[in-house]
């Protein structure tokens, strides 16, 4: 039962993080995994991220520091969760000691959010947040505030809607 990996080199090693969950529950975790040149896993643990159901992580680099992207769930009987992306730096030791809820459109429990990229341009902290029909990205300082909002016309070609970062309902 784990499935949407992320995948980092560190040093020779590869790191892999994981959704899973055991069988029957819709709730899910995040596990991480590192695994040798040969193949073999030689760390495996369940990432300590609270939250109802966590979910989708992402690695990405900031400032020459690991970092986490990941969706939390909350499905509450209802047919679509409720989501919201965070954030938090990873830990050689796989920990997340700060967790930041980036304060983008809608990243607020009343709809579904996820799927954001997170990137560093110029020592800043930057996100993807759409892609269509316009693209979207936002600096995020580091409490997590959207200080910066940049829109370019989104790219389109003649094979469907281009995917990467959230698209809103109202842009299906």
């Amino acid at each position: 039962y784990a499935y949407n990996p992320s995948i980092c080199r560190v040093k020779n090693n590869l790191w892999i993080t994981f959704r899973f969950h055991t069988h029957g529950n819709v709730n899910t975790h995040l596990g991480i995994a590192e695994i040798e040149p040969h193949g073999n896993a030689n760390r495996i643990a369940m990432l300590p991220i609270p939250g109802h159901s966590v979910e989708d992580a992402k690695f990405f680099n900031f400032r020459g520091e690991r970092w986490l992207s990941w969706v939390e769930s909350h499905y509450s009987g209802k047919t679509r969760p409720n989501s919201v992306v965070k954030i938090g730096k990873l830990t050689d030791d796989w920990q997340i000691n700060e967790i930041l809820h980036p304060d983008c459109p809608r990243n607020d429990w009343t709809g579904m959010q996820k799927n954001y990229v997170f990137f560093e341009h110029d020592g800043q902290l930057m996100c993807l947040y759409e892609s269509a029909p316009n693209q979207t990205v936002y600096r995020i300082d580091e409490t997590g505030k959207c200080v910066e909002k940049h829109i370019t016309v989104g790219a389109v070609w003649p094979w469907g809607l281009i995917k990467g970062g959230f698209i809103a309902a109202d842009h299906e």
